[in-house]
């Protein structure tokens, strides 16, 4: 197995097993540009504990004497859970990427108004929580039943999953749906996106294991890394013509899925990004130029490693990169590739396209190929006709010539030459 699939494969595992851990501070808005982060040569983050809170400390940009805490994890199994606003004299600005990760036993969180910035996955895994409440005196965050909003309510940032919802729709208001604001939603069944939505975070509907169906705008380009991971109850994707992008793992485990369609505006599907789902076939405009690691045709085993389906087809243009990604031997990819015409991949991919293909080699390919296979053929094989004979006609010259050697050499023929003699040699004896 070559060194490019080893580590391939272990990165892909390795994504789709661990769930989102960062060991840096992200904060989500310009005002905390502020402050840089506590971190030391090696770039690792210094942090300090106090009570149920560990934190760093950001200081500031402009006067390196102004100090700030950054609450990085939380211990705390209060029901009631209400972040304080200092904590050792420092003034709470920031929560960290997994400040809140996993907690299940808070019920509310309250958020102070220093707060001005949250981490990449501040309440994954919050399912308990069924009410964020903020000072009204914060000015970068609010809440609205329970929903953790900011930016005046265009980015919707956390959804309260111990509401156990079974349908949701999104504020008109929304620009931006948050990093896992609905992952582990396990009660939702159906969610409306309005076209006022341009951009979905990564795991941001991680996990919602009783979602069947999702309709995106039309104002989407990109689907984040793991937006949908293991939803295993979606049989159906309602996907706009506008995706450019399906990024790493984006519907990776999601087994209910038995088609999906691709639309000609794709360019890019990551790594993993169909991975473990029900997909037997795909049909892949000629416009995808490029398709990552078991992207495509990979299942999970029980090890969540990557195992090839090998009865998946793909459907594509020949020479298109979904031709190359099939037979990619470096990858050990030995999908069954059936060529189809452009006019053929803007069509319904979740149809198998209404062709007749000859099997090559485990590849397929269309009739009007072949006759053209067949044609090559043909005339391969008169050439080896003409050589053959040519090959023939050289036999006999040369062994001609053999037989006209042989007869130089009986009684009657002339002697070979005496060689000369050396003169010089004769004298000396």
């Amino acid at each position: 197995m070559k060194l490019k699939q080893t580590i391939a494969a272990l990165a892909g595992a390795a994504l789709l097993a661990a769930m989102p851990m960062s060991a840096y501070t992200y904060t989500a808005f310009a005002e905390t540009d502020a402050f840089y982060t506590g971190s030391d040569a090696s770039g690792q983050v210094e942090t300090f504990t106090s009570g149920d809170y560990t934190y760093s400390l950001l200081t500031g940009k402009e006067d390196a004497s102004q100090q700030a805490a950054c609450l990085e994890s939380c211990t705390s199994t209060e029901e009631n859970l209400v972040i304080p606003e200092t904590i050792d004299g420092y003034e709470v600005v920031a929560l960290g990427d997994n400040t809140f990760m996993d907690n299940t036993t808070a019920k509310t969180i309250t958020i102070p108004k220093t707060v001005i910035g949250t981490g990449l996955y501040t309440f994954f895994g919050c399912t308990g929580v069924t009410e964020y409440i903020v000072d009204p005196d914060n000015e970068y965050y609010e809440a609205v039943d329970g929903i953790l909003y900011a930016e005046d309510q265009t980015y919707l940032v956390q959804y309260p999953i111990g509401k156990n919802p079974t349908e949701f729709t999104v504020p008109d208001k929304v620009y931006d749906i948050g990093n896992s604001a609905f992952a582990e939603c396990k009660s939702l069944k159906t969610v409306t996106i309005p076209d006022s939505v341009k951009q979905i975070g990564v795991w941001a509907f991680a996990g919602c294991t009783a979602l069947t169906s999702v309709t995106l705008p039309s104002t989407m380009t990109k689907i984040e890394d793991f937006c949908f991971a293991y939803d295993t109850a979606i049989t159906e994707f309602n996907i706009p013509d506008t995706i450019q992008t399906i990024c790493a793992g984006a519907f990776a485990g999601c087994k209910g899925m038995t088609a999906f369609k691709i639309p000609t505006a794709c360019t890019t599907i990551e790594q993993a990004a169909f991975a473990g789902t029900s997909l037997e076939s795909i049909t892949v405009p000629e416009t995808v130029t490029e398709i990552g690691f078991s992207a495509l045709g990979y299942d999970l085993d029980e090890n969540n490693q990557f195992v090839a389906n090998p009865d998946f087809t793909i459907y594509s243009t020949a020479g298109s990169a979904a031709a190359r990604y099939s037979i990619d031997s470096e990858n050990d990819n030995h999908f069954t590739f059936v060529q189809i015409s452009k006019e053929q991949t803007t069509g319904d991919a979740t149809t198998r396209p209404n062709i007749e293909g000859v099997p090559v080699n485990n590849h397929t390919i269309s009739q009007e190929d072949a006759r053209v296979f067949t044609v090559i053929k043909a005339v391969i094989l008169a050439l080896i006709g003409v050589a053959i004979v040519a090959l023939t006609v050289v036999g006999v010259v040369l062994s001609k010539r053999k037989h006209a050697a042989s007869d130089a050499s009986l009684p009657g023929a002339s002697a070979p030459a005496e060689p000369e003699k050396d003169d010089d040699k004769e004298e000396q004896a």
